[in-house]
């Protein structure tokens, strides 16, 4: 207690007395400065004697020790920071890690807890345990800060240099990225490289108004891609999204519209400047189909006598007109026009006829241009009239893209139905029966004062030969293997071949050299047998002689015709044992006579009717015949039927339509011709008349076209297809049409002013159209009406486009002598050309 112990190093050396209460207890050593903290209990206190005692205190980070100026006094604690480390850099607003220490000088620990003060330059502050770690929120703004450790009136102050760093200074644009500083942020362009997949390449032609853009981005060093990439162009200031599916795929549909153009679009960021950010792609849109222009051209200049005398330098039912169709595209080839885009007027053929068209003179054609030139038939125009409007249409013209243009029509322009008309070289004081050969080469004979002539014209109307030298014309002709026509030169009368091709008379069938007494009215060609030689022959009647006359293979005549007077009508058929048989008389009250030839002549009967007889028609199969009045006042129509083969006539039933008095008052008709069902006459008081016919014998219904003019003096003619046609005196050539089997008839159209007032009017002939060879046309449906008129002296044939494309070929009798040849021999030869 008083040396070392209780006294010394006690109560009085260190405790109360020395180191105690007073001195180095409680006070200077004591609980303050040597006690409990400098040198009480540790220190100074029981291990190393009494505390030494500081006066004043020692602060916190402070320890109250004797080793001080050999007495005691307060001796600072050392301070480390071991965060945030000198020059560390954060985000704006990161957690700055703060962690210190405070040991004693001789590096030993702090003996008691401490509590050091953190402040920042940034304004945030924290007290944090010693050797515990902590942390502090970062500045909200970029830039230097300090972070200062423990107290300000003491030495121990650390500092620590840190920056925050962020973006928010930065205006980046789509193409870069921020990297942060403590400026605020600096903006660097991203690694990126943009590509264009869809479209694939550059000119990708399209008509739809919807795109699709599939743009593809690639990062060089795996950093980030954008969300999306700007596409700017025509009507386009848009953005390609990010394909969540594929991360470096972008798509969109671009909307694209008028006009036609290649449009150019940029996609990404051409403004950064650098190559790989941006790529552009074109593309060609063509939504409009191409432009069509359908020209018709000016038919070629005619000779006048194929030009229609109403209408000049216009195009024939016939023809086929050139059409020229100018296509031309703004943005897309075109493609070529086939035939099938083309359509004639009623749907008639249309074929190539490339060069042929003026208006595409310049042949050469780009992809976006072409002239094409076709042919388009007019025969199947709808034509009620002599002549009509037309149009050619173009529809489907196609551009690569495959815009389809629509239906496109020519100006409208004239079809006739004329065709040519032919004059004959001298003064003619009438005309023959035109008779139409092989190749339809139509065979037409005038009769001229002293002489006649013949001509055979080519379907074009054009002249292939004429002859004046046989003589003077006075039958026919009728066509078979020669072109026969009855001839008188000088005071011989014959039957004289000419050759179809030449023209060239053969070896005349002379007979007695009767002035006067010449071959007239009809002619009929038929196989003659003689001594078992068959060979072509002609018979015929002379004027003011009652015999028919056959000549060719043989030579002789037979007497049976009583009347002198009238124009003989003469008609033939086989037999069964290959003769033929042949009905003659000369109209009026003449007797109807019926003889046969086979070798020789033999007369099998004759009777005289009631009424006479204008003109014969013999049906192709079976011993019925039908005579109708022609040209004489109350003629009317008689019918035979029941006279067979080789017996007489004498007994053979007749009947007569109606059975008391003429039919009408309509006499004089014209010679007849005769359908399966009907037989036709034409009357003067511009009546067309159709008496039904069964089993060979008229019924006693009749039908009618009237308004017709005067066609009495030609026979009608039965056209395929159910159409009828008559000339009238005052030059007009009409269409009949017929409402059934049992109907009146009307008038389709007419043409008139062909020959105006003929003073003579030769029978008619009706063929098939045909080609430049002379082949017939059937499927185009159409038809030539020939008609021989004179006028002024002038001897004509016209000839018209009709709708039929020739004879009737079910008709047993379709017009004059049965058939195109004038034969007047009912064999089992169709008289049509088209089936």
């Amino acid at each position: 207690m008083t040396g070392g112990g209780a006294v010394g190093g006690g109560m009085t050396g260190g405790g109360m007395v020395g180191g105690g209460m007073t001195g180095g207890g409680m006070v200077g050593g004591g609980m303050t400065g040597g006690g409990m903290v400098g040198g009480g209990m540790t220190g100074g206190g029981t291990a190393g004697g009494a505390a030494p005692i500081c006066m004043p205190a020692c602060a916190d980070w402070a320890l109250c020790s004797r080793l001080i100026d050999g007495g005691a006094g307060c001796e600072a604690g050392v301070l480390a920071v071991s965060a945030p480390t000198e020059g560390s850099t954060y985000s704006v607003r990161e957690l700055v890690p703060v962690s210190a220490t405070l040991t004693l000088a001789s590096g030993g620990a702090w003996p008691v807890s401490i509590s050091i003060p953190v402040s920042t330059s940034w304004g945030a502050r924290a007290v944090i345990d010693g050797g515990v770690d902590g942390g502090l929120l970062g500045s909200a703004d970029a830039g230097m800060y300090r972070v200062t450790f423990g107290w300000d009136a003491g030495p121990q102050n650390v500092e620590r240099s840190v920056s925050f760093t962020s973006c928010e200074s930065a205006r980046c644009q789509a193409w870069q990225q921020c990297v942060p500083t403590v400026s605020g942020g600096q903006c660097e362009n991203l690694s990126l490289t943009v590509s264009v997949t869809t479209p694939a390449s550059d000119g990708t032609a399209t008509r739809s108004t919807m795109q699709q853009f599939v743009v593809r981005v690639v990062s060089a060093d795996g950093g980030r891609l954008p969300t999306e990439v700007p596409v700017v162009g025509p009507g386009q200031n848009a953005a390609v999204q990010k394909d969540m599916a594929s991360p470096n795929t972008y798509t969109m549909m671009l909307t694209l519209g008028a006009p036609d153009a290649v449009k150019t679009y940029v996609v990404g960021w051409p403004d950064s400047g650098v190559p790989t950010l941006s790529v552009t792609r074109s593309l060609t849109y063509d939504g409009t189909a191409p432009g069509v222009v359908v020209e018709v051209q000016t038919p070629p200049v005619r000779q006048s006598s194929e030009q229609d005398p109403a209408a000049m330098d216009v195009w024939k039912k016939d023809e086929a007109a050139l059409v020229a169709v100018r296509v031309t595209d703004t943005t897309s080839p075109i493609d070529p026009v086939t035939t099938a885009m083309v359509m004639a007027p009623g749907g008639g053929l249309v074929t190539s006829a490339m060069g042929q068209c003026s208006m595409c003179a310049a042949p050469a054609m780009n992809a976006l241009v072409g002239c094409f030139c076709f042919r388009a038939d007019l025969s199947r125009t709808p034509m009620l009239a002599a002549r009509g409007t037309a149009t050619v249409t173009v529809t489907g013209v196609l551009d690569r893209l495959m815009n389809a243009s629509a239906a496109v029509q020519s100006a409208p322009f004239t079809v006739t139905r004329f065709k040519w008309a032919r004059t004959f070289n001298g003064a003619a004081a009438g005309v023959q029966p035109l008779a139409v050969g092989d190749g339809g080469v139509v065979f037409a004979a005038t009769r001229e004062p002293s002489s006649g002539r013949v001509m055979a014209l080519a379907p074009s109307g054009a002249v292939l030969w004429e002859t004046s030298d046989a003589g003077i014309i006075t039958a026919g002709p009728a066509v078979g293997a020669a072109v026969w026509v009855g001839t008188q030169l000088g005071i011989e009368t014959a039957l004289t071949p000419l050759s179809p091709t030449t023209g060239l008379a053969g070896v005349r069938a002379c007979f007695d050299n009767v002035t006067g007494a010449a071959f007239e009215g009809d002619l009929v060609v038929a196989p003659l047998r003689r001594l078992g030689v068959t060979a072509e022959g002609a018979l015929g009647v002379r004027a003011g002689i009652d015999e028919v006359f056959a000549g060719a293979a043989s030579c002789g005549s037979v007497s049976g015709l009583v009347a002198t007077t009238g124009t003989p009508l003469l008609a033939a058929r086989p037999t069964a044992g290959n003769a033929i048989e042949v009905f003659a008389n000369r109209g009026g009250t003449s007797p109807l006579t019926k003889q046969s030839f086979d070798n020789v002549w033999a007369g099998n009967g004759s009777v005289t009717f009631q009424v006479g007889i204008g003109s014969l028609v013999s049906l192709l199969t079976g011993p019925t015949f039908v005579g109708g009045g022609g040209g004489v006042p109350a003629s009317g129509f008689v019918t035979l039927f029941g006279n067979g083969v080789g017996s007489g006539i004498s007994g053979a039933t007749v009947l007569r339509v109606p059975a008391n008095g003429p039919p009408t008052n309509e006499e004089p008709y014209s010679p007849v011709s005769m359908s399966v069902s009907h037989l036709y006459a034409g009357n003067a008081s511009g009546a067309l008349r159709r008496f039904a016919v069964s089993s060979g014998a008229l019924t006693g219904t009749t039908d009618g076209a009237t308004g017709l003019g005067d066609i009495s003096k030609t026979t009608p003619v039965l056209g395929k297809g159910g159409f009828t046609y008559v000339v009238s005196t005052g030059g007009a050539v009409s269409e009949v049409a017929w409402a059934g089997s049992s109907g009146a008839g009307t008038a389709r159209w007419t043409f008139a002013g062909l020959f105006p007032a003929p003073s003579s009017l030769g029978q008619p002939a009706l063929d098939v159209v045909r080609d430049g060879a002379g082949a017939a046309q059937c499927g185009r449906g159409i038809g030539v009406f020939y008609v021989p008129s004179v006028r002024l002296g002038v001897a004509t044939v016209t000839a018209v486009i009709v709708d039929s494309p020739g004879l009737e070929p079910l008709a047993p009798w379709p017009k004059y002598q049965r058939d195109n040849r004038n034969s007047g021999f009912a064999d089992s030869t169709s008289p049509g050309v088209c089936p």
